[in-house]
């Protein structure tokens, strides 16, 4: 793979730069050169512009390359950036530990040889693209792994209501039965059906039967305790797993939903709903089994009008 990159010469003197420029442009396809006179022009630039490597001038007026280097390295944005210092004066070991205490990662005397600027150049740039390379990769990993996981929350979620649907329930209901078997413990599973649910999708519209059905999840998912989970799992019928024992005081703020009236569109209904309700493992301890006895149980409960629930235990 490919990559072009973005190069700014710092230095005070035209000529200088306009060197330079010729230098890299004849030997040199794939890159963007930004000039800069000054440490201020330079900062805009950068600024302004994704830079890959910086060739820095050490002597400038007002702000010299040493103290325009030290600003970058504090930077979080600038920090990481590569800077060849360019010096004709400052040749003394000492000075050029200095720049390389502040973050340089190589120096070039001048006169500059076109060939060492143009092979150091290079070899920059060989280092830069296997970074690009890496992170185009990772980038790469972490845009499949994103994809995946919106796969698998589309496969496991409602499109309308945007709860748990059908597949998701069955992998939960799994999992609650072998945290069951395991703690030697009980749960709950609720089977519910809204009450003529077809008559309001025919006197009212589908959109307003959408609508029921979303506030419906809405309130499920806000009255039930954060160990419970609820589901969707086609048309007007939720399952709710609810853990531990069927106390009174869990149930009551399950049916309670439909207490209050739902506004549809501009008008209010009442809504009622059947719930049918099993318990592991003394009514079953299988996965099959506690669904077929929510499942008959609401079914019964569906025989008495308003909203009613039916404990399978009890029809025994």
């Amino acid at each position: 793979m490919s990559f072009d990159y973005n190069i700014l010469i710092v230095d005070d003197i035209e000529n200088n730069i306009a060197t330079l420029e010729a230098t890299i442009k004849s030997s040199l396809s794939n890159i963007t050169l930004f000039k800069a006179r000054s440490a201020k022009e330079a900062f805009e630039i950068l600024y302004d512009n994704s830079i890959d490597l910086i060739l820095l001038d050490v002597q400038m007026p007002i702000m010299d390359g040493h103290e325009m280097a030290k600003i970058l390295s504090k930077n979080i944005e600038t920090k990481m950036i590569p800077i060849v210092f360019i010096t004709a004066v400052f040749t003394q070991e000492e000075f050029i530990d200095v720049g390389f205490d502040i973050g340089a990662i190589d120096y070039i005397i001048k006169p500059i040889e076109d060939k060492i600027l143009i092979r150091k150049i290079k070899l920059y740039i060989k280092i830069l693209e296997k970074q690009k390379s890496l992170e185009y990769a990772l980038e790469e990993e972490r845009r499949l792994k994103n994809a995946l996981s919106q796969e698998r929350y589309i496969a496991t979620h409602d499109l309308l209501t945007d709860i748990p649907n059908r597949v998701l329930f069955y992998d939960r209901l799994e999992q609650a039965i072998a945290i069951s078997k395991r703690d030697t413990s009980n749960f709950s599973l609720y089977f519910m059906d809204l009450d003529k649910f077809k008559e309001i999708n025919d006197t009212l519209g589908h959109d307003a039967g959408d609508e029921l059905l979303v506030e419906v999840a809405k309130r499920l998912q806000s009255n039930t305790r954060e160990v419970d989970s609820v589901y969707r799992i086609g048309g007007d019928e939720f399952c709710i797993i609810v853990i531990g024992e069927c106390n009174a005081k869990v149930h009551k703020k399950i049916l309670n939903v439909f207490e209050s009236p739902f506004l549809l569109g501009t008008k209010t209904t009442t809504v009622h709903c059947s719930v049918g309700i099993s318990i592991f493992p003394d009514d079953s301890d299988t996965k099959n089994g506690i669904i077929k006895y929510a499942d008959i149980a609401m079914y019964e409960a569906k025989k008495i009008v308003g909203n009613t629930s039916v404990i399978y235990s009890h029809l025994k």
